[in-house]
């Protein structure tokens, strides 16, 4: 009886964790894209790896993501990204699903600690962003190095700014 109900248990969390994007969309909205916020930037919202390690006084992030677009890039086109999302552009449904690398702690000089993860599929990324940009019309803005906070010392707050991160963070610590 207890296998049984083991088993049950751990095909139910296998289905849920390749599942996870499809179960969490918008209850209105049965698309892909119903997992991009555009209130502060252009994020996909998506469920944290299992953090290897937590340093004392951090707290895994609240809300996980991935930044596509950064509000500061993004400011004069929120309007019309907004309008892109509600409109069923298949080319855009297609999002990438997040390979995750390498995790490292980062330090800043103001004390704000961060536990970050690579994402190892940036090319699926920054191919899926330049697909925005041009159907929004515009040049491709600067390619960015996607990653995702999982953790911080700030309540897991994920307004918190990490501050640039690029490849070399994740090649340093070794």
């Amino acid at each position: 009886m207890i296998k049984t109900i083991y088993k049950i248990m751990k095909s139910f969390k296998n289905w849920f964790n390749e599942n996870f994007d499809n179960v969490f969309m918008h209850p209105n909205r049965k698309r892909a894209v119903s997992v991009l916020d555009s209130s502060n930037g252009l994020v996909y919202k998506t469920k944290n790896p299992p953090i290897e390690s937590l340093p004392e006084g951090a707290t895994e992030i609240s809300n996980p993501h991935i930044t596509l677009i950064d509000p500061s890039e993004m400011q004069e086109f929120k309007k019309k990204i907004k309008e892109l999302l509600e409109k069923d552009y298949p080319e855009l449904q297609d999002l990438p699903k997040p390979v995750f690398g390498r995790q490292v702690v980062i330090t800043r000089h103001n004390g704000n600690q961060f536990v970050i993860a690579d994402i190892s599929n940036q090319e699926d990324f920054h191919n899926y962003v330049s697909k925005i940009w041009r159907k929004l019309e515009v040049p491709n803005k600067e390619r960015k190095y996607f990653y995702m906070t999982l953790a911080n010392n700030s309540n897991g707050d994920p307004l918190v700014l990490t501050g640039d991160i690029t490849k070399r963070n994740f090649e340093e610590k070794s």
